[in-house]
């Protein structure tokens, strides 16, 4: 892509300008936001100390340089950005606006390491401009990072201190020379190593990327405060000039950087360690010579309305049935006609669109995935829920179904849950881009609820090499990032519950084995003294056609921050031809369950009354209600995941709701599959919330 670069001077701006072209960008302009008649500015947004000495950029990288005025003030300083036009955010609008009408530019280079408001507000301009945002030092680990900079030619000095520990001897000091000190401040103080919580500002003097070195001639120390413990001190250029290197490169900006300690996408196989190398020996059985039984509905199934909403007074609903036909029109009028249905359920029911969390979109064909994003988009605009999509075997008429969770907490209920978003759209080292209008994870109350994580290198947004091993490795890595992105204390051993969507039934026990190893090698790196009995997480496998971007292998997982204090319970029961498997996990404080039922054959079976199979299925959920001292209104949502070749979509859904015994009946979902963990016919996932409210409104 074609970039233009925002540079502030400081370290940070100037090796992500590296780490663009490090991962095949090429930078075509500079960018700055400047202060008017003022050396330095105190903003949330942009460095400003040091901005007499950016005009230099221009010619030391032969590029031009483009420079607006900040204008405007933090006015909109909330999690997210709400556009006025006083706001100093409106200014980068403006300076991106005009960069992009004299120069082709496709993507944006910013430094941001760590400040989600930074990184909130450059993605928001960004999409506004239909650009990418580059951001390859999000979430870095800082040490790391300071190191690999200095190693990699970033030459910078401190122009800014202001935190404890540092004060006015530190200024002109270079990045190696500050480093020991900062690793110091970190153990001491708990500073950031590379000062990406104001502790210092830093000029970039040189770079490979510079044709010529900045050299400063004259400068001052300003005393801006001088607090006895956290002084800040800044310097004010007076004086600068350019000067020729003495081994000036004629190379192109790519070679330059050849052989240096940089992190690139390239090298991802060897950062997760060669994974491609390590296959596991298993003996795999693909279950092809397991019969399959047909399922016999019988005419006694009443009819009922398939689309519900089930909410409870802990603030939240769960609503199914939502179907997108083809037989409406085009294929963006079909999508519109299907989400205007989802929004007119909620808006009868005092809901709005804001309050979905979790989207499920189950496409009959995922060819049509751009067409369902563009659609999407319109209806969730700002921190969209989580969504897992997946190809499944639905008839041809059908364009997709879908279900979804909500919170909307109820006027009585003080104080609201917890709620946080993590909606990254930058692309990184970190994890995975959004691919669509979703959100990478969302925490409501105790629960994070993470979209379903598929494995493309960051840095690339393309889907790593390797094999279904190498797959999993990524993905559960990517996981982890996200978890901890939401809070330091979350890992992988706090993942309550996964759903595992692969490809080929042959990938079930890679993925099982990666997903245990994962979660023993995170229990010998955490501690479980709270409960020496913490559970694993209730994982469910599922085959379907196609995952996005086509690889093997998407993980819906949900975890808890709480997991210590939850109950975890499993048991198993045969009747007839049938093994029941059950396991639910409960929160006795929040009231909130997740559950899972396996049903598996046992023998050569060619066909089953449905009636039966759901009653065996009532009586496993019942148990599992007394265990948790719930009842059938208590359950939110029951997705049943079922072979499609038992039994028509029309047939097994009437037959499910009709097995139910109870009035307000749970947001059913029937998603028809290619097939289960091996001997599985059906699985249930369930959702489980106390003191039920309202049932249906369709």
């Amino acid at each position: 892509m074609k970039v233009v670069a925002l540079v502030s001077g400081g370290k940070d701006s100037c090796y992500n300008m590296m780490q663009c072209v490090a991962e095949g960008h090429q930078i075509v302009a500079l960018a700055n936001l400047r202060p008017i008649d003022k050396d330095e500015l105190d903003s949330y947004m942009y460095q400003t100390v040091g901005h007499h000495a950016i005009e230099l950029y221009a010619g030391a990288m032969g590029l031009p340089l483009f420079r607006e005025d900040i204008t405007g003030t933090s006015i909109s300083q909330g999690k997210d950005y709400h556009p006025s036009q006083e706001d100093e955010v409106e200014d980068l609008y403006r300076l991106l606006r005009r960069v992009k009408d004299a120069v082709d530019i496709d993507a944006v280079s910013v430094g941001a390491i760590l400040s989600n408001y930074q990184r909130v507000r450059v993605e928001h301009v960004c999409a506004r401009l239909g650009l990418t945002s580059l951001g390859y030092l999000w979430r870095r680990d800082q040490e790391e990072l300071l190191s690999e900079m200095i190693c990699s030619g970033v030459e910078a000095i401190i122009i800014k201190v202001a935190a404890l520990g540092l004060n006015s001897s530190h200024l002109c000091k270079t990045l190696a020379e500050i480093q020991p000190h900062m690793i110091d401040m970190k153990k001491k103080y708990q500073l950031n190593p590379c000062g990406e919580g104001g502790e210092y500002e830093t000029f970039t003097l040189d770079c490979p990327l510079f044709n010529k070195r900045i050299v400063i001639d004259e400068y001052e120390v300003i005393k801006h405060d001088s607090d006895p413990f956290a002084p800040v001190c800044f310097i004010n250029f007076k004086k600068m000039h350019l000067e020729d290197k003495k081994m000036a490169s004629s190379a192109s900006f790519e070679e330059r950087l050849e052989g240096l300690p940089m992190k690139r996408g390239s090298s991802l196989l060897e950062e997760l360690g060669n994974p491609q190398n390590h296959q596991p020996s298993l003996h795999i059985s693909t279950g092809h010579n397991v019969t399959v039984p047909t399922l016999v509905a019988g005419s006694e199934c009443r009819e009922m309305p398939e689309v519900c909403l089930r909410s409870c007074t802990t603030g939240f609903s769960w609503v199914s049935g939502i179907i997108a036909s083809r037989n409406q029109g085009s294929l963006s009028e079909s999508i519109n006609i299907a989400l205007n249905s989802l929004k007119d359920i909620l808006a009868s029911n005092n809901l709005p669109l804001s309050s979905v969390v979790m989207v499920h979109v189950n496409c009959q064909d995922l060819s049509e995935f751009s067409a369902i994003n563009a659609v999407m988009e319109a209806f969730f605009p700002i921190n969209p829920p989580i969504r897992v999509t997946v190809q499944v075997i639905h008839d041809r008429d059908v364009i997709f179904s879908m279900d979804c969770m909500l919170y909307q907490p109820s006027v009585d209920q003080t104080p609201p849950l917890t709620y946080e978003v993590m909606h990254v759209q930058g692309i990184s080292h970190w994890a995975p881009a959004n691919i669509g209008p979703y959100s990478q994870a969302i925490r409501v109350g105790d629960f994070v609820y993470c979209a379903g994580m598929v494995p493309l290198c960051p840095s690339t947004m393309k889907l790593v090499e390797g094999g279904i091993h190498v797959e999993c490795v990524l993905s559960l890595r990517s996981v982890g990032r996200v978890l901890s992105a939401m809070s330091n204390s979350l890992t992988l051993r706090n993942i309550v519950s996964v759903v595992c969507f692969v490809t080929d039934i042959a990938h079930i026990p890679v993925a099982k084995e990666d997903i245990c190893t994962a979660m023993e090698s995170e229990l010998v790196i955490g501690t479980e003294s709270d409960n020496e009995e913490a559970f694993t997480p209730i994982v469910c496998y599922i085959v379907v056609p196609r995952l996005p971007r086509d690889v093997s292998v998407e993980l819906h997982v949900i975890a808890s921050v709480s997991k210590n204090q939850m109950q975890y319970k499993q048991r198993s029961s045969i009747c007839d031809y049938l093994k029941f498997d059950s396991k639910h996990c409960w929160d006795p404080r929040s009231s909130q369950g997740i559950g899972l039922i396996n049903v598996a054959i046992l023998g050569e079976v060619q066909s089953l009354r449905a009636e039966s199979v759901f009653k065996g299925i009532v009586k496993e959920m019942e148990h599992t209600l007394q265990e948790t001292s719930s009842s059938w209104e208590s359950v939110l949502s029951l997705r049943l995941y079922y072979c499609h070749t038992m039994i028509r979509f029309k047939d097994i859904s009437k037959v499910f709701r009709s097995s139910i015994p109870c009035s307000n009946l749970p947001a059913i979902s029937c998603i028809p599959v290619e097939a289960m963990e091996l001997g599985n016919i059906m699985s249930i996932c369930i959702n489980l919330s106390s003191h039920p409210e309202r049932g249906p409104n369709t």
